[in-house]
């Protein structure tokens, strides 16, 4: 997507995701978001936007929200997560909470194709393959158990050369196939979110 001239106006919104109760959106040079303080810390206006320190908003290309964590990945492939760090939603090693977007050090360096923020896991597709990572119960990671990840996990089994589309949700997960659709995780007296491909 092409962003569009400054010359003559406002920016316009170039990139936008909603969290479960937080949004984003890139407007020229800067990242906005707004809503719910996934730090932890009190917000006195969680209705007005507020620009993310330390990313331009024009090395942007993809934004996702989750329930209480938000990604960002950059031009130069650089994937930044911040908010609630519990079950290692955000891929840094710990449980800790991360107020200010920071490196996804496990995944420097790969080629990332797509990003998903879920309830309390995240993805990213890259040529080598799809990483999961954070909390594992119902198997939402897709790695054949219920544990969760601290860092970055690949799912073994999908080929990055298949799967062209991501979306982790509050208890499962999907990627999109060459063969069909693949979906995985559910549980906790939902329907049954688990599927067999296709």
């Amino acid at each position: 997507m092409e962003r569009p001239s400054s010359e003559g106006g406002a920016m316009a919104v170039t990139l936008l995701c909603a969290g479960m109760g937080h949004s984003m959106a890139v407007k020229g040079d800067a990242l906005l978001t707004w809503g719910w303080d996934l730090s932890g810390r009190w917000n006195p206006r969680p209705e007005l936007p507020r620009r993310v320190a330390g990313i331009p908003g024009q090395d942007i290309v993809k934004i996702s929200a989750g329930a209480r964590h938000s990604m960002a990945l950059t031009s130069s492939g650089a994937l930044l997560t911040w908010g609630d760090g519990s079950h290692g939603r955000l891929g840094h090693g710990d449980v800790q909470n991360q107020p200010e977007p920071k490196l996804v050090a496990a995944l420097q360096g790969k080629h990332i194709l797509a990003i998903s923020a879920g309830e309390s896991h995240s993805m990213a597709l890259t040529r080598e393959g799809l990483y999961t990572w954070g909390k594992g119960e119902f198997g939402r990671l897709g790695h054949g158990d219920s544990e969760d990840q601290l860092t970055p996990r690949l799912v073994t089994g999908l080929p990055a050369e298949r799967v062209s589309a991501i979306s982790a949700g509050g208890h499962h997960s999907m990627a999109l196939a060459t063969e069909g659709v693949y979906t995985w995780g559910g549980g906790a007296g939902r329907s049954d979110t688990r599927g067999v491909g296709k």
